[in-house]
């Protein structure tokens, strides 16, 4: 079993309005086989300043979970 860990920020000025975007990632691996394996990501992304619509959220999560075969 592997386990993968990131994190991205972005700042950005649009207009001379500030934001930005935090992006935390987690991800593990686990080999079935030699051509088999098993994954789950989970992600959380957070907006602040200027990325945020009046009506949108500013935190997203986001979930995967798979099995990649190699032919």
């Amino acid at each position: 079993m592997s386990l993968a860990g990131a994190y991205y920020r972005n700042n950005t000025e649009v207009a001379g309005v500030d934001g930005s975007r935090g992006l935390f990632i987690l991800a593990g691996y686990y080999a079935l086989s030699k051509r088999t394996s098993l994954y789950a990501e989970i992600d959380r992304t957070r907006y602040r300043g200027g990325l945020i619509a009046s009506s949108a959220q500013s935190r997203q999560t986001g979930i995967s979970l798979g099995i990649n075969h190699l032919f």
